[in-house]
């Protein structure tokens, strides 16, 4: 009951029926989501089954298609379990200096899987764009339907993002709790975890790497995904030019085919727009709040940007090694 002055009451009536309505709202949203996750599962487990057909599976272009389909039923796969099953891939460490983060295996495993299926069936289908457009552009040449020439692209695409999303866990190393402490006599921060003891000994980075890494990636996310839709639509567009091309020709010719072109031309304008959706839009969205963040961000340092990364890396941290004995001093080299 309120017992507060009336407009103060219809203040938190109004309240409360905004709550609730965005919970609705928030629940519609959540079981529209969980059909859809499970309609691509679906969708791409069918149209794998027509693509391993005897017939189509000799075609690099369908290849790309089966791996396009293999990497997208990962990605929803682990992101359908993931929203909809409470896992428990990483355990809270306390105490640990501030030169350390820790790096739980479970958990990195899980997420490289998730961010390596994700990029490749996304460049997968610019690869398999590229194959199409060089294709029409060069139809004497071979070169682009190749087998060789597709794995080898294929295989390169998912050795650079495993060295991408990756290589840091190169620096982790077992450390000894004691020798680690935050400070001395230092308790885990919550009730239920005081009596628990602390652990012997701990995996852990160095902060420049486990932290400061994971976010620049974040901050390039946007500029990755801006690049794809960019590179993708130049390659959509040289073929639309080379498919009209092929069509004036056809109907100067007074060509039957040439319904079948223009059927062909309006596929790849549709498959373009939703890639541009599925890419531009959380591109736009990430870089708006990049923006956001640096805006109301006073102390922001740009060490933690993808770029400010690179340029203000001193040299030791671009070595791909790094001494035991200068771990507690990382943060000291780090000019913001």
């Amino acid at each position: 009951m309120c017992t507060t002055l009336p407009e103060d009451c219809e203040e938190q009536l109004n309240d409360l029926e905004n709550s609730e309505f965005q919970s609705k709202v928030n629940d519609f949203l959540r079981i529209l989501n969980h059909n859809v996750e499970l309609f691509c599962i679906v969708l791409n487990f069918v149209h794998l089954v027509f693509l391993f057909s005897k017939p189509l599976r000799t075609n690099p272009v369908f290849i790309l298609m089966i791996e396009i389909c293999i990497f997208e039923m990962i990605y929803f796969g682990q992101y359908f379990i993931q929203r909809n099953y409470n896992l428990v891939l990483e355990t809270t460490v306390y105490c640990l200096e501030l030169s350390l983060v820790p790096a739980y295996p479970y958990r990195f495993a899980w997420d490289l899987v998730s961010n390596l299926s994700r990029r490749m069936f996304v460049w997968l289908m610019v690869q398999l764009a590229s194959v199409r457009t060089f294709s029409i552009c060069f139809p004497m040449s071979n070169w682009p339907t190749k087998h060789r020439n597709t794995f080898a692209c294929s295989f390169l695409l998912f050795l650079f993002w495993l060295i991408v999303h990756g290589w840091y866990m190169l620096f982790a190393r077992s450390y000894r709790m004691k020798e680690h402490l935050e400070y001395r006599g230092c308790k885990p921060n919550t009730p239920d975890d005081w009596d628990k003891p602390l652990p012997t000994y701990v995996i852990a980075l160095p902060t420049a790497y486990g932290l400061y890494y994971t976010r620049a990636l974040d901050d390039a996310e946007g500029y990755i995904r801006i690049f794809t839709a960019i590179v993708y639509s130049i390659l959509v567009v040289i073929m639309i030019v080379k498919l009209r091309m092929i069509s004036r020709k056809r109907r100067s010719l007074n060509s039957k085919e040439s319904e079948k072109s223009d059927h062909t031309t309006m596929l790849v304008i549709l498959m373009t727009l939703t890639f541009l959706i599925s890419e531009g839009y959380p591109a736009v969205l990430a870089l708006y709040l990049i923006y956001i963040r640096n805006s109301y961000t006073y102390s922001y340092n740009p060490y933690l940007t993808f770029f400010g990364y690179i340029l203000y890396n001193p040299a030791p941290y671009r070595k791909l090694r790094i001494e035991e004995s200068n771990v507690p001093n990382v943060l000291q080299h780090i000019e913001p």
